[in-house]
């Protein structure tokens, strides 16, 4: 009988699969056809299930499932370090190194699953595994022969019945970390009885019968390891074979670690439990997962106990008294009792959805789920988890049964569960469910009566393109809006896993800008000089018009400008001008604003010259004058670009006077501000951005301290006046 070459064939996007039963019954069919050692056949047993459990990762690599491709690869390096240690210890050290990294290349796979929300990000790592899968495939199609094991005239060969010995020849150490340490033993048995005890302490019998066995250990405590084979011919064990383990580590007051619980020789309603740990007092405690714990004090390191359930799961741990004081409690430790011919219960079914249902086992360790949609196809996974989450769709019935590993094969299947996942209830949202309230000129807040766990909104001009925001939260507060404007807007909503289509088109109208013509402290003046001046006016208007006039002039001269600052030059020095400015606004001016007044400043040429100049050069025309209609409203539609420069000639150079100087500090404030001139300041006016007067102080002191607590955050404008009649406007930024 010989072990055929490992073929594991990618066809398309999936490799060929192998049953677990199958590989059973091949197995059971080699072992009785022929005479070969014990090596013979665990080789070939872990040769077949990493074929098995690497074609299991590659479909796994095709899921969103990371649990379940993480306990896949774990099998593969399980297997792959078992079938490498078989070839170490047969001598076959090339092929069993090479088996070796093949386990650690795989180690580092399942190591760099990350688990994530993003089922995107999950499909594009695990896809990249499954490359790397594959290449593990290929190089173990590459690292036999067609022929590389024998039992009966190649490498390896049965014992002749010329020598009918019984022993265990060698038993060696093969690996050793902090909590653990493996013993192989060598011999041509293929059954092994392994026990253990701690110093001085009482024999464990081991329930391994291969010839690996890996001792979890405490590194402060030495141990004694013997094993002995089964002898065929006198059905009886062999003599035992003796390592110890010896380890010296400073004994402290500390909890008994996981790695310290141990469990042995579980039966239907009993088990063993030990800490290899020692104390003078030892609280126990455990119990049925799920249940209540009950609590056992003594000074014995095992106990055993009885009057447990077949089939059931319970947890035990312990701690120590030590110092005087118990330490803290170890992590508790599982194990399930045997059960009465193999007893599989089925699952419970819990948080079922429209797209998703939870399915929890009380059964612990290996176990194999088969799931489905009433009367479809059958979908397998294998692992050790209590629970599995499945992705159902809405309004359809699912069937989920297991099966466990009983007295070391499968049971048989347990009768499915089923249940039906909840119907999409998430609609569309309606018209009466969509809101538009606290309009102004410029926001609008947008809200929908339904609860989602996410919301996505639309909004547009009406007739204009289409804007999308997202956002978790049921109402919506938009910004940035124009006046006097309809507004289309709808919304859709994510629930039950799915977006719904887009609720019906809503509408809302902003509001105009409210019509009133400015006050004086919206109109002002800066950068006076003897011939020139910059106007100002703080309004929400796009279209303004400046109106000035002199003694002398027969009218008013007008510009119209879509700017709030507004320049005019060529003035005359030492002349007093008056100014006024209007907005237009829903479709209509507003009246004049008062009248205000300013003078340039004086220059070294008298007054009479410069009027000569101005009057006989003349200068660009203004748009219009008021002809004695100043106070009348017109409501004239304003022309586009109609916005002209007005120049009043003066040709002589001049040299500006010296403006006001005006420090605010501090600046960003809180609380207050104050200021600092080089003149008498007769009044101080604050204004907000939209126009409004919401302080004004007149004659204040010296270092008079401005008070902002009724202020909210946001920028203002600080407008100073002297005795002279100059202004000047600064930019104050309140915070909190």
């Amino acid at each position: 009988t010989m072990l055929p070459k490992l073929s594991i064939d990618v066809d398309g996007d999936e490799p060929t699969t192998f049953s677990a039963e199958i590989i059973g019954e091949n197995l059971r069919e080699m072992a009785a056809q022929a005479a070969c050692d014990g090596a013979y056949f665990r080789s070939i047993e872990a040769l077949y299930y990493v074929g098995f459990e690497l074609a299991r990762a590659y479909m796994l690599a095709g899921t969103v499932c990371t649990d379940c491709l993480a306990d896949a690869l774990i099998e593969v390096e399980s297997n792959l370090l078992d079938l490498g240690s078989i070839f170490l210890y047969d001598d076959r050290t090339q092929e069993g190194q090479q088996l070796i990294d093949l386990a650690k290349k795989v180690q580092r796979l399942y190591l760099a699953i990350n688990s994530s929300d993003d089922d995107d990000l999950i499909l594009d790592q695990n896809a990249i595994i499954g490359d790397q899968v594959v290449q593990v495939i290929g190089q173990l199609n590459q690292l036999f022969p067609d022929r590389f094991y024998s039992c009966t005239g190649g490498e390896t060969t049965a014992e002749s019945d010329s020598n009918p010995a019984c022993s265990v020849t060698e038993m060696v150490a093969l690996s050793q970390d902090t909590h653990s340490k493996a013993f192989v033993a060598r011999s041509n048995a293929d059954s092994y009885s392994w026990r253990y005890r701690t110093q001085g302490g009482q024999w464990i019998n081991a329930e391994e019968t291969d010839s690996i066995f890996v001792l979890t250990i405490d590194s402060s405590l030495t141990y004694e390891v013997q094993v002995s084979a089964w002898c065929e011919r006198v059905l009886d064990f062999s003599d035992y074979v003796a390592e110890s383990v010896v380890y010296n580590y400073s004994y402290g007051c500390y909890a008994p670690t996981y790695y310290n619980l141990t469990v042995s020789n579980i039966q239907q309603t009993s088990a063993m439990l030990h800490v290899s740990r020692y104390s003078s007092k030892i609280q126990w405690a455990y119990r049925e997962v799920g249940k209540n714990w009950r609590y056992y004090t003594t000074d014995k390191s095992s106990v055993r106990y009885s009057g447990l359930k077949p089939g059931y799961t319970y947890e035990f741990t312990c701690r120590l008294w030590c110092n005087h004081s118990w330490t803290s409690w170890a992590p508790a430790k599982r194990f399930t009792c045997k059960s009465q011919g193999c007893i599989v219960y089925r699952p419970s079914v819990s948080s079922v959805t429209s797209t998703s249902a939870k399915t929890t086992s009380n059964h612990s360790g290996k176990k194999q789920w088969a799931f489905r949609k009433k009367g479809g196809h059958w979908k397998y996974y294998t692992n050790a988890h209590s629970w599995m989450k499945w992705t159902c769709q809405p309004s359809t019935t699912y069937e989920v049964a297991i099966r466990i590993i009983c007295h070391g094969k499968w049971s048989k299947w347990c009768t499915p569960v089923t249940w039906t996942t909840k119907g999409n209830h998430c609609y569309a949202p309606s018209s009466g469910a969509l809101q538009a309230y606290n309009i102004s000129e410029t926001a609008a807040t947008t809200h929908v009566n339904i609860s989602a766990s996410a919301y996505k909104w639309a909004i547009r001009k009406k007739g204009g393109k289409w804007y999308y925001y997202s956002d978790d939260d049921p109402t919506y507060f938009w910004t940035g809006l124009s006046a006097s404007t309809t507004y289309e807007f709808a919304v859709k909503i994510y629930c039950g896993g799915y977006w719904t289509a887009y609720s019906p088109i809503k509408q809302f109208s902003t509001k105009g800008y409210s019509c009133q013509s400015p006050k004086p402290q919206h109109i002002y003046y800066s950068h006076l000089t003897s011939n020139s001046v910059i106007l100002h006016i703080t309004t929400n208007a796009n279209t303004i018009e400046y109106a000035l006039y002199r003694s002398g002039w027969s009218d008013w001269k007008i510009w119209r400008s879509s700017s709030k600052t507004f320049s005019i030059t060529k003035l005359l020095s030492n002349q007093v001008y008056q100014y006024t400015m209007r907005v237009y606004c829903n479709g209509a001016w507003t009246n004049w604003a008062p009248v205000e007044s300013f003078r340039t400043k004086v220059e070294g040429r008298s007054a009479e010259n410069v009027q000569r100049d101005e009057l006989s050069e003349g200068g660009t025309a203004p748009t219009r004058t008021l002809s004695g209609m100043l106070m009348q409203n017109d409501n004239q539609v304003p022309a586009e670009n109609a916005v002209h420069t007005p120049v009043l000639n003066q040709k002589d150079s001049i040299e500006k006077n010296r403006s006001i100087e005006l420090v605010i500090y501090p600046n960003p404030a809180t609380e207050y501000f104050k200021i600092t001139t080089d003149v008498k300041t007769v009044a101080v006016t604050i204004i907000d951005m939209q126009g409004q007067v919401v302080l004004h102080v007149a004659n204040p002191q010296p270092e008079h301290q401005f008070e902002l607590q009724s202020l909210r955050p946001g920028q203002y404008q600080v407008v100073a006046d002297d005795e002279t009649g100059n202004r000047i406007v600064k930019k104050l930024i309140v915070i909190r």
